[in-house]
């Protein structure tokens, strides 16, 4: 995160969704179906960017030029935020890159909401932190703040392309009840500070 003076910081929150492709020693290969983000700037949400796209995956070429615009999406804020983006979101991407053969991701600030303060025994599954009564967060516009939950039908519908609805809303509930989340751990210190995320092992 800058610590200079300039420009307020930007913070992009953002989610993938994915299907398993291929399975090699119960190790699924995936890729990407949707993605949805939404920016905090100088600390405000601005609920006019919250987007989400499907990943068109008619064609190889198709993919690979979402990818691209990807790569700029979660290259162009100050700071990734999201929940297990760290172990998730981002090496999921970073797999795409890979297979098509695309520039690795450069290093970035990530400020994961995985990365709570020490604690036993309490679960810190994003759903879990919504609804906590203590940590209940709100939205000044009046937007609900849930996680989207799906059946296996609704699955086994949006893998096979027959249901755009739940590529968009699933990750869109993410994002969106994540920007509210993450004000509140900042708010209550349980929230570490943005740190670097390599692309590569340490």
């Amino acid at each position: 995160m800058r610590l200079t003076k300039g420009p307020p910081v930007l913070v992009r929150d953002f989610d993938f969704e994915s299907k398993p492709l291929w399975f090699w020693y119960d190790k699924p290969t995936a890729v990407l179906t949707s993605i949805s983000f939404m920016d905090s700037v100088g600390g405000r949400p601005d609920h006019d960017s919250l987007t989400t796209e499907v990943a068109p995956l008619d064609t190889r070429a198709q993919y690979v030029d979402w990818l691209r615009h990807i790569f700029v999406v979660l290259t162009t804020a100050d700071v990734l935020t999201g929940h297990n983006i760290d172990r998730f979101d981002l090496p999921l991407f970073q797999a795409q890159l890979l297979r098509q053969g695309l520039p690795a991701l450069p290093k970035l600030t990530t400020q994961d909401t995985m990365r709570l303060v020490k604690k036993r025994d309490a679960s810190a599954s994003q759903e879990s932190l919504i609804n906590y009564v203590a940590l209940k967060a709100t939205c000044p516009i009046g937007m609900p703040i849930y996680k989207h939950h799906l059946s296996i039908p609704e699955w086994e519908d949006a893998a096979m392309g027959w249901s755009d609805e739940v590529l968009i809303e699933r990750p869109m509930s993410d994002v969106h009840g994540h920007v509210h989340l993450r004000e509140v751990l900042i708010e209550k210190g349980y929230l570490s500070p943005p740190r670097a995320w390599s692309p590569t092992r340490k």
